[in-house]
């Protein structure tokens, strides 16, 4: 069923800023696959929400066999801690003329819901991959493409995309991305970076420090075994931004847009005057704060006798909006500053002993 995009109504951006260090659908995942090798005489849907209960029985039904990538993928899946109760597939369909663009797959699959965030290719060729990067990127709903690879210290993804991160993977059939997308989307955006997260199902992969060091520098993720314990080593997306901070600013950008939608639903009229401006201020403070609670926000600060806060807000005054603006019933100049709480990655420790 189609509905109304809230970006139409409540039109959220967040910059973030370089010297400043839910809703269902971040804890859902898209797959996109080829088409079965041997569908047989069953039907395979175009793009399909299968349960994860019942997920590979469902694929089985729709015409994959263990052979096709995204059997392998769902079983990756399968093994995360904390199962979604959805995912989805959509699948790069064959032509008369060869198949179709990557860039045609996305787009379907987002016709057919905007109920995910991470996007997990499996099967899918290195040009397609670019190509699905690229059309990633200009997704105005906010989404991230997991990509797994099996290069070392070589771009898989060109042109440093910020909605793109690379993971390296032994093999193909390890289908790395699908296991990291499946332990992050898990946790609550802003409480966890994607950085020494551990894979259920995903052996440590062997590889040297220089190797490490070489992706590391290419901002490409890899699965290493640190004190015994087996964690993802890397954060970041192709662009170098850390990839927990894109997942919060989607994030917090939904949570406004819900508030002030749920606002404009409850109430039979928001007025364009201060009390309804001071509303519209109400859901942003809101949002804030959940996004604090969640711990990407920074809490307040002291600092001598100066408080520094961890966001602060403001509105315009009803007096002070040009009457066209009010003919319109837009109301604009919302804005607000917020400190991320950031992550502690890497430590530098001297001291000295003394006898």
């Amino acid at each position: 069923m189609n509905s109304l995009n809230v970006e139409n109504i409540v039109d959220v951006q967040i910059s973030v800023s370089k010297t400043v260090a839910s809703a269902t659908r971040f804890g859902h995942m898209l797959i996109i696959c080829p088409a079965p090798k041997t569908p047989g005489s069953a039907s395979t849907p175009p793009v399909g929400a299968y349960s994860a209960l019942t997920a590979l029985e469902e694929l089985e039904t729709a015409g994959f066999t263990d052979a096709d990538p995204v059997y392998g993928a769902m079983q990756m899946v399968l093994k995360a801690n904390k199962l979604p109760d959805i995912v989805y597939v959509a699948v790069q369909q064959n032509t008369s003329s060869g198949v179709e663009k990557i860039s045609e797959t996305l787009q379907r699959a987002l016709d057919y819901t905007n109920d995910f965030w991470g996007i997990c290719p499996v099967g899918i060729s290195n040009s397609d991959l670019q190509a699905l990067s690229e059309a990633n990127e200009a997704v105005t709903l906010g989404t991230m493409l997991f990509v797994g690879t099996t290069a070392i210290g070589d771009k898989v993804i060109s042109g440093d995309p910020e909605r793109t991160r690379v993971f390296h993977q032994t093999q193909d059939t390890d289908y790395a991305n699908v296991g990291e997308a499946s332990a992050v989307l898990a946790l609550d955006p802003g409480s966890a970076t994607f950085q020494y997260q551990n894979i259920p199902g995903l052996a440590s992969q062997s590889l040297t420090q220089s190797e490490i060091m070489a992706m590391d520098k290419i901002n490409t993720a890899c699965y290493v075994n640190l004190y015994g314990n087996n964690v993802t080593y890397g954060g970041k997306t192709c662009s170098g931004e850390w990839a927990d901070v894109v997942l919060f600013k989607d994030w917090l950008v939904d949570r406004i847009q819900r508030k002030v939608a749920e606002l404009f639903i409850k109430m039979d009229k928001v007025p364009f005057t201060d009390t309804g401006i001071s509303m519209i201020q109400s859901c942003m403070i809101s949002a804030l704060e959940e996004g604090r609670s969640a711990g990407g926000i920074a809490d307040d600060e002291v600092q001598g006798d100066v408080t520094i806060p961890g966001y602060t807000t403001a509105v315009p005054r009803g007096s002070s909006l040009e009457e066209a603006k009010r003919h319109q019933r837009v109301l604009e100049n919302c804005t607000f500053e917020a400190r991320l709480a950031g992550a502690i990655h890497n430590v530098a420790v001297r001291g000295t002993l003394a006898s």
